[in-house]
């Protein structure tokens, strides 16, 4: 069976952040060899009315067909949101050096493994105390690339007993930004490292249900 998956791509054709991309070229496997199966020129980062950035993204679905693999250098702002809802596997891969498509497939397949499986085995998550706890995922990423963002934040956020989260991040993930859009907390994103993508996530919320 072929196996697709579709790349954020600069004028040079190396791997773009999203929001700096000028084509997405789809690319499939067959018989072990990547060809280039599609592409569609786009800026995204240049829309900023709601209306055609739906009709872009209605663009990209069309040349992803039944790809579900969408691989950018950065996913940021309300394109990714929306790709991630239509059921789009976002991957970043930030080192275009070190880009590969297999390995990328192959982290693809084991994630969805381990989606298998409600929460990781291991507890991400630091207990301050007095309802405030912290996570880390730089770190949790860099000492374990299997565990995503998703695993790690979604059994608090869903049983919603803290009263602040702190989360340390090297940018929002694009579904964390969706559940922020519910309104269901309140945050506040903060730079701890000047000229570094270094920032933290206050979530908050007005009553604190008890401990994790």
């Amino acid at each position: 069976m072929a196996k697709e998956i579709a790349v954020c791509e600069n004028g040079a054709g190396a791997v773009a952040a999203l929001a700096a991309t000028t084509q997405i070229t789809k690319y499939r496997r067959e018989q072990g060899i990547w060809e280039v199966a599609g592409v569609l020129p786009i800026s995204i980062g240049d829309i900023g009315a709601v209306a055609d950035l739906r009709r872009a993204v209605a663009r990209v679905m069309e040349l992803l067909g039944g790809c579900r693999i969408l691989v950018a250098s950065s996913f940021i702002g309300a394109a990714a949101y929306h790709l991630e809802r239509c059921g789009i596997h976002l991957w970043e891969s930030p080192d275009a050096d070190l880009f590969s498509l297999d390995d990328i497939l192959s982290k693809d397949e084991a994630d969805m493994d381990q989606s298998k499986t409600p929460e990781p085995k291991e507890n991400f998550i630091t207990d301050l105390g007095d309802g405030i706890y912290q996570v880390s995922l730089t770190e949790i990423q860099r000492q374990n690339g299997t565990v995503t963002s998703k695993q790690v934040l979604m059994p608090i956020l869903s049983a919603g007993t803290f009263y602040e989260l702190r989360i340390d991040c090297c940018h929002v993930p694009p579904w964390l930004e969706g559940e922020l859009a519910g309104g269901r907390f309140d945050s506040r994103l903060e730079s701890v490292s000047a000229g570094l993508s270094k920032f933290r996530l206050y979530l908050t919320r007005k009553t604190c249900a008890g401990g994790l």
